[in-house]
This record gives structure tokens, C-alpha cells and sequence, in this order.
């Protein structure tokens, strides 16, 4: 997750924003959706999955809680003349928007970590809950949402990684999501690891002699599929 500071914003808050690995996205999508398939994102961020998955032919879907970042994607839509569906609302309200049941063949998403980055001032940002329980309970809110919108057996990929806190403990993040996709009716199809260490991790692992922490280098490519 490449990580970059808002120098300026006309709403007043200052958002750290990640962008996904573009090639990564064209990855997942050649290795497990189906073709021409409608593809649900329910944390759709910068818009990189969208245009990616609409490149690719698919007919993409995705949630984004800030109108500001939906105006900016959907202006970049009009640049590069690649269109899709994106939806300004909260990913974990059952009544913010309307999923039509079993309509999705195939679900790509990467959810905020905790408070890792803070996208928003907004007290429906999963980024500002108020604490990691919290946090976790809006995501399996998500989580359930999601399964609600995609087809019986179809598959769910999630990005995740594990991140430490503010006192630098290490949270399980990984372990958490595979919980609650469990409970919300999801089978682990499967779990890829993916190496994709920022610019400066290997200045970070300098810091190991101090602290005895190694840096984070790879992520978790999650695969969910629905049960009934």
C-alpha cells in the first residue's frame, strides 16, 4: 500500500489515500473472475479496481463513502472513457443504498485498515472508529453486505494485511476478516501471499536492531467463496 499526504483540501480535512497496485487488480481478476462478469467492490478508494476491471470488459460496481473522491474518479472516468458504476455510501449501512440479492458474480475489494490511514472526518469512516472492536464490528456489517448482493458460489477476493498500532503492537488484521467472513457465511477458498514491500521498507528494516520488528513487506490475498 503506497501511502501519500493531502498537501490541500477544499473540504477542510487532510486524507491519507492508498493506491492499489494496478497490476495487481488485472492479476486477481484474470485468475478468478469470470468473464463479462459483474464485479462488486464495496470499499472502491482511489477507483484503481474500477478502471482496471472495466479495461478488462467487466461490468464493475463500486461503494465509495466520500462524494468528493466519487466526483474526482468519476471526472477520470470521462479522461480515459471508461465507465462503471460507483456509489457514494456508507458499504456498511443496509439502508444508505440498495444491493439486489444474489446479482454479483464475483466480489474484489480492499477495506481500510483500522486507523492506519484516516480518509475522512466522517463518524461512518470504518478509519474513525473508535476503537479496534468498533472497527470490527462495522466491517462485518460489510462483510455480511456483501454476501447478501453476490451469487451463490461465487468468489470474494479481499487484500488485506496485518499492521501494527499506535503502541506498535501487531494486529492480526488477517486473521479478524477470515473470522468474520466465517460467521457471515463465507468459506477460506484459498490465501496467496503477495509481496509488494513499499520504497522504503528497506531503508525501515534498518530499525530492527532498535526495536526487534520486522517490517511488514507482503500482503493477503484472501479468497472467500459463498455457501449457502
Amino acid at each position: 500500500r503506497l501511502q501519500r499526504m493531502g498537501k490541500t483540501h477544499e473540504y477542510g480535512f487532510m486524507p491519507t489515500a492508498s493506491v492499489f497496485n494496478p497490476l495487481l487488480a488485472q492479476m486477481i481478476l484474470s485468475a478468478y473472475c469470470p468473464p463479462k462478469a459483474k464485479v462488486l467492490d464495496l470499499f472502491a478508494g482511489g477507483g484503481t479496481r474500477g478502471f482496471v476491471a472495466s479495461s478488462m470488459g467487466h461490468e464493475y460496481t463500486g461503494v465509495e463513502l466520500r462524494q468528493e473522491e466519487v466526483d474526482r474518479i468519476k471526472t477520470q472516468m470521462v479522461t480515459l472513457n471508461l465507465l462503471f458504476e460507483l456509489i457514494c455510501a456508507d458499504s456498511t449501512s443496509t439502508t444508505a443504498y440498495d444491493l439486489c440479492p444474489n446479482t454479483y458474480d464475483f466480489g474484489l475489494t480492499c477495506p481500510p485498515y483500522y486507523n492506519l490511514e484516516v480518509y475522512s472526518d466522517r463518524a461512518d469512516d470504518l478509519s474513525n472508529a473508535p476503537n479496534y472492536a468498533a472497527f470490527l464490528r462495522m466491517l462485518e456489517a460489510a462483510v455480511r453486505r456483501y454476501r447478501f448482493a453476490l451469487k451463490q458460489d461465487s468468489l470474494s477476493v479481499w487484500v488485506v494485511g496485518n499492521f501494527r498500532d499506535s503502541k506498535g503492537n501487531l494486529v492480526d488484521f488477517r486473521g479478524d476478516l477470515v473470522r468474520i467472513a466465517v460467521a457471515s457465511g463465507f468459506h477460506l477458498h484459498d490465501d496467496i501471499i503477495w509481496w509488494g514491500a513499499a520504497g522504503n521498507a528497506v531503508q525501515r528494516c534498518g530499525q530492527f536492531e532498535a526495536n526487534r520488528r520486522s517490517v511488514r513487506v507482503h500482503e493477503h490475498i484472501l479468497i472467500f467463496k459463498k455457501w449457502a
